[in-house]
């Protein structure tokens, strides 16, 4: 597991991806860069954590709005 993580975002992905995965390794690193730059996109991680934690959504929806997270983040960072 990569050392410096910020928690919301190994939170939302080790219930998410599984571990080993290269795209598990790989996500931390791009979701940890995006989230410092992107206000909006940490805020969403955060919701999406929280409704994992409360099982309100299943991994599998959590990983879709996570990855249409990462999507619409790197569409606002064209627009700029």
């Amino acid at each position: 597991m990569p050392r410096r993580i910020h928690r919301y975002d190994r939170q939302a992905y080790q219930m998410v991806l599984p571990k080993g995965n290269i795209r598990y390794r790989k996500a931390f690193f791009f979701v940890e860069r995006l989230s410092e730059i992107d206000s909006v996109f940490r805020s969403r991680i955060n919701d999406i954590r929280a409704q994992l934690n409360f099982n309100q959504i299943s991994a599998v929806e959590a990983d879709r709005l996570v990855s249409k997270a990462i999507m619409e983040a790197i569409e606002r960072e064209k627009q700029k």
